[in-house]
């Protein structure tokens, strides 16, 4: 899982993900579950035969105004607390063997 920010309002979460029956959807669900930010587009593609990516591209919600004080760390730790609620299992990256 990689989280780079495209500008201040604006990131790309990337989650490789098992393509286990109903882990694309479980993914999914966590993304949605980030209460801070809106899902402006999200892409799914073939990382390698065994596994799935999802490309997240989310915006930082407004409060009052302003916007939310966001880094890529911050979010990364938003997105693990969301996964763990859902009972999902994060996996420390491999290499990709494709």
């Amino acid at each position: 899982m990689e989280a780079e920010k495209v500008d201040e309002q604006r990131y790309v979460v990337k989650i490789v993900f098992n393509k286990a029956m109903g882990a694309m959807g479980k993914v999914q669900k966590a993304v949605e579950m980030l209460n801070d930010f809106h899902c402006i587009n999200v892409t799914v593609s073939e990382y390698d035969q065994h596994r799935m990516q999802s490309s997240n591209f989310l915006r930082v919600k407004k409060t009052k105004g302003s916007l939310l004080a966001m880094d890529e760390e911050c979010l990364l730790d938003k997105v693990k607390t969301v996964v763990k609620q859902l009972g999902l299992l994060l996996l420390p990256p491999y290499p990709c063997s494709g």
